[in-house]
């Protein structure tokens, strides 16, 4: 058992065993496509993809990105025994050639199985609900008075930022002081330019919103979903999430999300717009 880099011989492979999968993470099948959701040609992917192999089979079992940024996102098969000593031992080797893993996301069991093999400490780890839904029938019944939803272009990115700001402190980051206007700006631009961003405003000022963040082959993953403090419990949100889901199958994808176990408002609004459970995600940060 080996983790081999992917070379084209194992393309079509990868791509049996990605669509298979994709529900683990769409976060690393979104990087595999191009926006006309056609797969990139190797040489043209900028993050650095391996394969887990065994001599003699021709099946993948497993594959993992590694970004630049010093992302890690892995997918195993669930058929494969995670503490099968092969398997451990092959992993380990691979971890070891990789100076600096910053984060590992993915289901929880992909993700421990590599954080319990790091070398590394962990600095934290943030727990979540995999929830997914099927193709929305119609598109939502907007009541009379409720404020029209726009799409946002990469134009609309400034007058969105206050809010995006807020979404960044309160969900994403886990130190508030680490926020950068400018590299929030310029993820939002690109939210916009290569997403699908919806919301809507009160005054000319927006006040809700929700995005997606991964398109893949099968599934559009959805995140930034955030209601001023002042605008909850209008039904904001649920209005704004029922239409990216009926965008979103437009496109022939399911929505799939996760989140926070804790958050028990936001997984009832989840479970209210059609969600189901189908598993749990985990984010570890490690620490150097």
């Amino acid at each position: 058992m080996k983790w081999i880099p992917l070379e084209q011989n194992l393309f079509p492979g990868l791509i049996r065993f990605i669509i298979e999968n994709e529900w683990k993470s769409v976060s690393l099948t979104s990087r595999l496509i191009n926006l006309q959701g056609d797969f990139r040609q190797i040489r043209r992917l900028t993050s650095r993809i391996f394969c887990l192999k065994t001599a003699g089979l021709q099946d993948i079992l497993g594959v993992v990105m590694i970004t630049p940024t010093g992302l890690f996102l892995p997918i195993l098969s669930p058929e494969l025994p995670l503490h099968d000593t092969l398997f451990q031992k092959a992993t380990i080797r691979f971890l070891s050639s990789f100076r600096k893993i910053l984060c590992i996301m993915g289901t929880d069991p992909d993700v421990t199985a590599f954080k319990n093999l790091l070398s590394s400490n962990t600095r934290a780890e943030i727990e979540y609900n995999l929830l997914a839904a099927d193709f929305p029938m119609a598109p939502p019944f907007i009541p009379r008075g409720f404020p029209n939803i726009k799409r946002a272009e990469e134009k609309d990115a400034e007058k969105l930022l206050p809010l995006e700001e807020k979404y960044m402190t309160d969900e994403v980051l886990l130190d508030s002081s680490c926020l950068n206007r400018r590299i929030v700006l310029k993820n939002l631009k690109d939210t916009c330019r290569n997403q699908i961003l919806l919301y809507t405003e009160k005054e000319g000022i927006p006040v809700a919103k929700v995005n997606t963040n991964a398109l893949g082959v099968n599934y559009a993953q959805i995140g930034g979903v955030f209601t001023d403090y002042t605008y909850r419990r209008k039904g904001f949100s649920t209005i704004l999430m029922k239409q990216l889901m009926f965008e979103s199958a437009k496109l022939r994808k399911k929505s799939i999300l996760f989140v926070k176990k804790d958050n028990k408002a936001a997984g009832n609004l989840y479970l209210k717009t059609g969600f189901n459970k189908i598993g749990n995600y985990r984010i570890v940060y490690i620490d150097y």
